[in-house]
């Protein structure tokens, strides 16, 4: 098979995803350190989220009240 035309790759491989995906071996993380990352990112997101979805939720829920106990942010 020597003779025979070489292999070419129909789909064109654009130059910026070529170093997020490197062609030779790739190294692994490590499964503690992917899970401590994605806790500290967890805890970081509910430390946000949480007070403004309550804040969001209690001025929701405010509107029906008689007489109003916020008048806004």
């Amino acid at each position: 098979m020597s003779g025979g035309p070489a292999f070419v790759n129909p789909f064109h491989r654009p130059q910026c995803l070529a170093a997020a995906a490197p062609s030779g071996k790739a190294k692994l993380t490590h499964p503690g350190k992917a899970i401590m990352a994605g806790g500290i990112a967890g805890g970081i997101e509910i430390c946000i989220t949480f007070p403004t979805e309550y804040v969001k939720t209690q001025l929701q829920l405010d509107e029906k009240a008689n007489p109003p106990k916020y008048r806004g942010i």
